[in-house]
């Protein structure tokens, strides 16, 4: 049954499962709601208590206009602790998904908050070049009353393979507000994900998918001398089998095989500190 949090003038959704040490938050990702983890809600509800929501802004969430400030990932990051603790969750796994990851991102940063968490493919995180971008698009949906250029910009998330409720997916993520979805996206835009990977203390497991990384049969890194590549995440990412040739992590689709990695904050702190000029490059614009 669907529970309902009130958080000043925020009503959040969410709802709660199982038992079971320890408890895990599902976070959805942008443009999207609570049901995009069914599954798995489903499946650890068989040995943890599990409780998943839907962000403000999204699902049967409450829609704050927004204003700035509205829809930052720390904001976010409040209404997640604050639905774990509604649920009487004691320092919680969180695991997120695009816009999600990053917010379980900023809530492993804070001390004793949870005791882990997990990025499933998330948003960007430090690529200056990417993060350009991201604001570039959320002018564009901003303006996007029609949701046509939403359409093409999630469609660009899927394989040609990708068949099961695709239209569905597309349509739903199109739907929102435009002023909401962009708001959401400025967010992820504006979090300092550098700042927030230094400050985290417990395991932080990466997943994605991309085009190849490293050779088949390698041993992984977990802090190869490129830790500074691209994408802007710290340690080698592995790719999915089947992902899109030549694909930019940021961008990435989910494969049928999906490799994992933990980065851990002290890794990270020693190569910001041995390489601080990769991580303080000037924005770039995108082209």
């Amino acid at each position: 049954m669907t529970e309902f949090l009130e958080r000043g003038s925020v009503t959040l959704a969410y709802d709660t499962a199982g038992r079971g040490d320890p408890p895990i938050v599902f976070v959805h990702g942008w443009s999207c709601d609570r049901s995009y983890f069914a599954p798995q809600f489903e499946h650890f509800a068989a040995r943890h208590a599990v409780a998943a929501l839907d962000l403000r802004g999204h699902g049967m969430s409450s829609r704050p206009e927004p204003t700035a400030g509205a829809y930052e990932i720390d904001r976010l990051a409040d209404d997640v602790l604050a639905v774990a603790e509604a649920a009487g969750f004691d320092r919680p796994v969180v695991i997120g998904h695009s816009l999600g990851g990053v917010t379980a991102l900023a809530c492993a940063a804070r001390s004793g908050a949870v005791r882990a968490a997990v990025m499933v493919d998330p948003a960007p995180i430090a690529n200056p070049a990417i993060k350009a971008f991201i604001a570039q698009a959320a002018d564009a949906i901003e303006a996007d009353a029609d949701g046509s250029w939403r359409t093409a910009f999630v469609s660009g998330m899927f394989l040609p393979t990708d068949r099961v409720r695709r239209e569905e997916t597309i349509g739903g993520m199109t739907s929102y507000p435009p002023a909401v979805a962009a708001a959401a996206l400025r967010g992820i835009e504006q979090f300092d994900g550098v700042a927030a990977l230094g400050a985290v203390e417990v395991p932080l497991l990466t997943i994605g998918s991309a085009s190849p990384t490293d050779t088949p049969g390698r041993p992984p890194r977990r802090l190869p001398d490129d830790h500074h590549r691209s994408d802007g995440r710290v340690g080698p990412l592995q790719p999915a089998r089947g992902a899109r040739a030549g694909q930019s992590d940021d961008r990435a689709v989910p494969g049928p095989r999906l490799r994992r990695r933990v980065t851990t904050a002290q890794g990270f702190r020693a190569a910001r500190a041995a390489r601080p000029e990769a991580w303080s490059r000037p924005r770039s614009r995108c082209r």
